[in-house]
């Protein structure tokens, strides 16, 4: 017992020393461990590489149909799939289907031609927003209707300046502008409404596209049930983040009869592809489940037939530049509904050549030709086209040759707008409000048809008749004013200082006769990608 006693003290301190030696010299210094970890195992470059080949590898095809009816029905599913199994998966049904909830509190008087008026509605019940209704300051019957989402404009929010302007320009054209906020930008602008909050809900089981879609749609059935509102043209538009708002509500909403998205989304191609100059968006824009089955092509595409256009910038410094996104958002779909075929030859082998294409429409598209609209005639008579009237004149020196001009009818027309329009039953607006509701009609005319033969005489006509137009109306609106009086709200052009025309301050007259007159050349219109495809006799 007394050597074993010995033995345990003598060999005792050599664990210790051993333990101790591994505790002070076994580990590795943090340059060491950085060196052997900072070796790389795979570049940056490859693992972006790989990341963009799996997204794009699973980004949706355009769709794929060959006639209306069975777009129709497709774009049907689509809706119903994205809507109960996406958007609103989660969701209780009676947030989803409640009526509006909206309260007015309060009515701001212009008199500028037009009304603010201050509303505060439910998102769903304890999550409540607010919105702006620019009214016309005459508000009478059936009116157009646009809702007005926001982008992201920062603290300003609803208020930004831009937004008020657009609003106002509607309502002061006799248009109801509903101007709705958005989360986390101007009375929002609260802690906890960041966009990216809406991944809690995920995580407790209810898709975060859901109260996105069902704050704006507020708006929409806010202006829909509104007693003024004419539903056959209830439209929506919005810059940036209301830019995706706009062709989201609207392709998931049928009520909505035009959209304009400005700048505002692109295809997930467009987005993985040009990840340096793009912008992969907000969390709502690539919403959980959303890409699973469909691309942002199928929404574009489920707008037909609604009037849709779609505005990207000329130059930016973040995603929605034009030539970037557009080949990826839509894709071309080759439809003529008026064209002209021209034969050399008689008027038995024209007839003979209509009856064989309408054969050939007929078997390889479904169409039929009109027969009220079809016309065979000489192109010497002339004819009627896309609002031209087209036809051959003999010039001496060479002979016939095609000259479009303005068909008479076009300017009559024009002529009893313009009548309509300065009524005595108008002379309520001032002439400032009288020539911003004037000029827009006769520089769109003047623009369509600045390249006919002889245009410059017919604006000339025109201008004179419009001046006289406006004299007349202001003779009805003053009837006690001197004609001098009248006579110094005509005055020198700040355009054309040797020109005298109707101006109200800033706001001038505009003259059809300053639109430059050039003759088409074939020159100036390049083939776009999609004028040729393989099979055509072109091709």
């Amino acid at each position: 017992m007394f050597w074993f006693r010995r033995l345990c003290l003598l060999f005792l301190p050599l664990p210790t020393f051993v333990f101790a030696a591994g505790y002070v010299f076994g580990q590795s210094d943090p340059d060491e461990i950085g060196q052997v970890l900072g070796e790389e195992i795979l570049a940056p470059s490859v693992a972006v590489h790989q990341v963009k080949s799996y997204i794009l590898s699973r980004v949706a095809p355009p769709p794929t149909v060959t006639n209306a009816p069975q777009w129709t029905e497709e774009e049907k599913r689509l809706r119903q799939h994205l809507l109960q199994d996406v958007v609103f998966h989660g969701w209780p049904d009676e947030w989803v289907n409640t009526p509006p909830r909206f309260e007015d509190v309060g009515v701001i008087e212009t008199g500028q031609g037009y009304r603010l008026r201050k509303l505060r509605y439910e998102i769903v019940p304890g999550f409540q927003s607010v919105a702006i209704l620019y009214e016309p300051e005459k508000l009478r019957g059936k009116v157009p209707a646009i809702l007005n989402v926001n982008g992201h404009v920062g603290p300003p929010g609803k208020a930004v300046e831009y937004k008020q302007k657009r609003c106002i320009n509607f309502a002061k054209h006799g248009i109801l502008a509903l101007n709705l906020e958005w989360f986390f930008f101007g009375e929002l602008r609260q802690d906890g409404n960041q966009h990216w909050y809406s991944a809690h809900l995920d995580l407790v089981g209810a898709n975060g596209l859901g109260i996105f879609l069902l704050e704006m749609r507020r708006g929409l059935d806010y202006l829909y049930n509104h007693a003024n509102v004419d539903r056959s043209r209830l439209g929506v538009t919005g810059l940036s983040g209301g830019g995706w708002q706009t062709i989201f509500l609207s392709s998931l909403d049928e009520r909505v009869k035009a959209a304009v998205p400005v700048a505002g989304y692109s295809s997930v191609s467009a987005k993985v592809e040009a990840r340096k100059y793009g912008d992969l968006g907000d969390i709502e824009q690539n919403g959980t489940d959303l890409f699973a089955v469909l691309d942002y092509t199928h929404l574009t595409a489920m707008m037909a037939p609604r009037p849709t256009l779609l505005i990207y910038d000329a130059e930016d410094d973040c995603c929605f530049r034009a030539p970037l996104v557009k080949p990826l958002i839509f894709f071309p779909i080759r439809y003529a509904d008026d064209f002209v075929v021209l034969v050399s030859g008689t008027q038995e082998e024209a007839i003979a050549e209509k009856t064989a294409l309408a054969d050939h429409l007929h078997r390889t598209t479904g169409l039929e030709l009109s027969p009220e609209k079809t016309k065979v005639t000489s192109v010497k008579d002339g004819f009627e086209f896309l609002g031209f009237h087209v036809t051959m004149r003999w010039d001496k020196r060479y002979g016939y040759f095609p000259r479009v001009e303005i068909p008479k009818a076009k300017a009559v027309d024009l002529r009893h707008k313009i009548k309509q329009l300065t009524r005595r039953n108008t002379t309520s607006f001032g002439l400032g409000l009288k020539l911003r509701e004037i000029n827009p009609i006769l520089r769109g005319w003047a623009a369509y048809y600045r390249h006919c033969a002889r245009a410059g005489r017919v604006f000339n006509s025109l201008d004179w008749y419009s001046t006289s137009c406006i004299w007349r109306w202001l003779r009805k609106k003053r009837p006690k004013t001197r004609v001098r009086d009248i006579m110094r709200d005509f005055s020198r052009s700040s355009r054309r200082t040797t020109r005298r025309l109707w101006r109200d301050g800033p706001i001038e007259q505009f003259l059809l006769a300053w639109t430059p007159v050039r003759r088409f050349r074939l020159g100036w219109m390049g083939t776009p990608d999609f004028a040729m495809s393989s099979g055509e006799p072109d091709a």
